[in-house]
């Protein structure tokens, strides 16, 4: 049976990425698996933009600083409770995530992927599509897919 070494866990900082994570944490604990802790920013800039447009060097800052936030809120996570005897990498990329998530899992020879999915359906899951199911779809090795937690239906 092949050992699970690497466990990619791509998160957007939501509570369904945090239970993809716990999920990710229990298996890495049992395997002595490397968790490789992945957020993905995107890479969009406003268009018909030159070098040196105002509001092109304020969205460069822009981008500069939710890298930052990103680095810190993953150096967080990797240092919380959660992940106490686990090893951790983290990374921040760009990009789309989904094709970001697969370029990393190749980069780094990545055994699983452990995703959430948020569980959107109809309309909206049409419109944006699922960064989870493309993952599926394009990843270089299996990828578990950890649905929401059902919420409590509120008394009536």
């Amino acid at each position: 049976m092949h050992k699970t070494r690497r466990i990619l866990c791509p998160t957007d900082f939501s509570r369904h990425s945090r239970y993809a994570l716990r999920r990710a944490a229990a298996m890495a604990r049992v395997s002595g698996a490397e968790i490789i802790l992945l957020h993905v920013l995107s890479q969009t800039t406003p268009a018909g933009l030159n070098e040196n447009s105002y509001i092109l060097v304020n969205w460069r800052q822009f981008i500069k600083l939710e890298e930052e936030k990103a680095r810190a809120a993953l150096e967080r996570e990797a240092r919380s409770k959660l992940l106490e005897g686990v090893k951790v990498k983290t990374i921040v990329g760009a990009g789309s995530p989904y094709r970001e998530i697969e370029r990393i899992a190749s980069k780094m020879h990545v055994d699983l992927i452990v995703i959430s999915t948020h569980g959107t359906t109809g309309l909206l899951h049409l419109l944006i599509g699922s960064v989870a199911e493309r993952v599926v779809r394009h990843a270089p090795c299996p990828v578990l897919v950890v649905k929401p937690i059902r919420m409590k239906k509120a008394a009536s």
